[in-house]
């Protein structure tokens, strides 16, 4: 049995001496369950629940986008391998700074997500370099899984 990601990278594979897996199921969090002929037993394949190594995130920049001001914080996940892409909600938090969005990111590659911030909390802390938490909540493997990093946040002084 050999189990692949949908771009096509093998994930992993199983066998028992003679194995002959004459039916397959997948269960809802991605286990893989083959009945085997010669042992007349069901092989359970566990898919793996560990969780991504968390993502180190430098400083982050404030820029003015339209008529607000967004938070952009480079991201990479990593360890993760099925699927392409992974839903999550991104948010930061600090003394005048808070702004949260719902986003995708690519699992292997770097992505780039605008924070939305709110313009009137920023004055407080315009002009200055100020500490705030990132935080990603996101599934992988089959569960939530939750990343928070201490950042720096470069706010501009028009931020006022």
């Amino acid at each position: 049995m050999a189990r692949y990601s949908p771009t096509g990278k093998l994930l992993g594979t199983a066998t028992s001496g003679d194995l002959v897996g004459t039916d397959v199921a997948v269960g809802p969090t991605g286990d893989l369950y083959v009945w085997d002929v010669y042992t007349q037993g069901v092989i359970h394949l566990v898919e793996d629940r560990s969780k991504p190594a968390a993502a180190p995130v430098a400083g982050i920049a404030v820029q003015k986008k339209g008529a607000g001001y967004v938070a952009r914080v480079k991201y990479t996940l990593a360890g993760v391998a099925c699927p392409a892409q992974v839903d999550a909600t991104a948010s930061l938090a600090g003394k005048g700074i808070a702004g949260k969005a719902r986003v995708k990111v690519g699992a292997g590659k770097a992505t780039v997500i605008e924070i939305p911030l709110a313009k009137g909390a920023l004055a407080t802390v315009a002009g200055t370099t100020a500490s705030a938490t990132f935080k990603i909540v996101l599934k992988t493997n089959g569960r939530p899984t939750t990343q928070r990093s201490a950042v720096k946040v470069s706010v501009p002084a028009s931020a006022r």
